[in-house]
């Protein structure tokens, strides 16, 4: 709880003259209800007495005052002089409101059925009378962060908003807040279509970029105005230029897709252990050619695969869950190999090799 901030939680809640008891629904909404009433009385002071108030950013005052003048928190602590004419209350614990990081709190129907959304923004769908929200406000939470996505590729931007208000521009506390990208397969992708969809969003945005730059040039070559950056595409250049933030959705704790080349394939009596050589994707996800390792891995198969068919060298793309590591000797020395339970496998072919046609010309000269 610092100075400045409004949005907190009072449990067992009373007033000072009496001991009627009022639920936490009903003294959050209003706390919330506090900034529009007193911005049209001049400002009212309130000063909460607590048994117990738990900072967070400190440790917790016993018998603690927090005063709240305007609808906002001006001091916190043991020894705060309430002014004249402050309306007191009483309470055993007061402590800040909790904030959801991620939800879909006000979003009736989300629109998910188009991969590539960036341009979009929970704002435009959020209901604010919502019966979430009080669900909220009885949850002891006064932020919500609202972004959705996740069955899409790139969804859009997020806002964080305070659960009371009648208008969306009332609930507001920050828009935007980050961009959603999705690592999920949704209409019909797997995991590596997924992968290569968002990377094909990012090298789209770079094309348009480029295009614009040039037709721009050309504009500024004839005297013309210059073209204006698309609205469509500035939450994407607030991206890629580090100036929004991102949430990626993982649908598990660690799903990872790794080129790789295979070194060694074994066969156990439960599984198929492959020892692999991690590589970087190119465009179509298949390792870089000529690339430089990134290291050592393990692949667990459920199941059989054919030593004949998993040969060493042969270029594999995996999609998989990684699931601690595991010790083994590599030349006399104990390396800990990072295990990856697959889950999609996709082996490549051979690379085709260049040809070349060469032709050979004879000049020949005569001479009497």
């Amino acid at each position: 709880m610092r100075k400045g901030d409004f949005r907190f939680s009072i449990f067992d809640f009373r007033f000072s003259k009496g001991s009627k008891y009022i639920s936490v629904l009903v003294l959050a909404a209003f706390l919330f209800a506090l900034p529009s009433r007193t911005s049209a009385q001049g400002g009212d002071t309130i000063a909460i007495k607590a048994g117990k108030v738990i900072t967070i950013t400190g440790p917790a005052i016993e018998n603690g005052v927090v005063l709240v003048r305007g609808g906002k928190i001006v001091s916190v602590g043991k020894t705060i002089e309430i002014p004249s004419g402050a309306k007191v209350l009483e309470a055993a614990v007061v402590m800040p409101g909790l904030v959801e990081a991620h939800s879909s709190r006000g979003m009736d129907s989300p629109n998910e059925n188009v991969p590539v959304v960036p341009f979009v923004t929970t704002a435009d769908g959020i209901d604010p009378l919502h019966f979430s929200f009080e669900d909220a406000l009885r949850e002891g939470i006064t932020s919500i962060h609202v972004i959705e996505g996740n069955a899409t590729v790139v969804g859009g931007t997020g806002i964080v908003v305070k659960p009371v208000g009648g208008t969306v521009e009332a609930i507001m506390i920050k828009r935007p807040t980050a961009m959603k990208l999705s690592l999920s397969p949704g209409g019909g992708r797997n995991r590596i279509a997924q992968i290569s969809e968002l990377r094909k969003a990012f090298e789209d945005y770079e094309l348009y970029v480029s295009q614009l730059s040039d037709r721009r040039a050309e504009q500024k070559k004839a005297g013309q105005p210059e073209e204006e950056f698309d609205p469509k595409q500035l939450a994407m250049r607030e991206m890629v230029e580090g100036r929004l933030p991102v949430f990626i959705f993982c649908p598990k704790d660690a799903d990872v897709t790794r080129a790789i080349e295979i070194i060694e394939t074994r066969n156990t009596k439960d599984a198929t252990w492959i020892e692999a050589l991690q590589y970087p994707l190119d465009r179509n996800d298949r390792p870089v050619h000529g690339a430089v390792s990134e290291g050592r891995f393990l692949i667990r198969h459920e199941g059989f695969l054919d030593p004949a068919v998993y040969v060493p060298r042969r270029e594999v793309t995996v999609a998989g869950e990684v699931q601690g590591r595991r010790t083994q000797t590599l030349d006399e020395a104990e390396y800990a190999y990072p295990v990856v339970a697959d889950q999609e496998v996709r082996l490549w072919g051979p690379r085709k090799e260049p040809v070349f046609h060469f032709g050979l010309g004879f000049g020949v000269t005569f001479s009497r």
